[in-house]
Parts: C-alpha cells; structure tokens; sequence
C-alpha cells in the first residue's frame, strides 16, 4: 500500500471527481470548503492499494476515513499529483 499526502483543498477537490459514492463525494466537498475557509482537519491522505481510500488526521493524531475513491483513475491521480510520503 502506498500513500499520498494530499497538501491543498485544490488537490482535494480534484481527488472528488474519483468519488465511488455521492454520499462520500459530499463530504469531501464539505472538507474542501471548510479547508478554503481556513478550518478543519487540514492533514489528508491518499491510501491506494487494493482500494483508495482518503483518511484526514485530526489534531489528536486520530485517522478517519472520509471516501472512498475509484482504485485505478485514484493511482494515476496520485502518481501524477500527489507526494508519496
């Protein structure tokens, strides 16, 4: 498994498009406009193996998950945009 840090609300809204389900694809854009506003979880992450999923660490240092995203358009998306870390 690798993954992806995902450092702006910009790289974020791109990642909505790659969105399996509506339900997640607008909570990712509620985050992308809490981001743009300055508050919110603003440590994200890409996790592409088997399935991509987007994790945001909140200041405890807690993971959750936030969506889950379509496995081959989300490893292009993150060997094209994103930073392995």
């Amino acid at each position: 498994m690798k993954v992806y840090s995902i450092t702006s609300p910009e790289q974020l809204n791109r990642a909505a498009d790659l969105v399996k389900w509506d339900r997640d694809r607008r909570k990712v854009e509620e985050h992308v406009r809490a981001w743009q506003k300055g508050y919110g979880p603003k440590n994200m992450t890409l996790e592409v193996g088997r399935n991509a999923i987007i994790h945001y660490i909140d200041d405890e240092g807690k993971k959750t998950q936030l969506a889950t995203l379509y496995v081959i358009p989300a490893r292009e998306y993150a060997r094209e945009e994103l930073t392995e870390i």
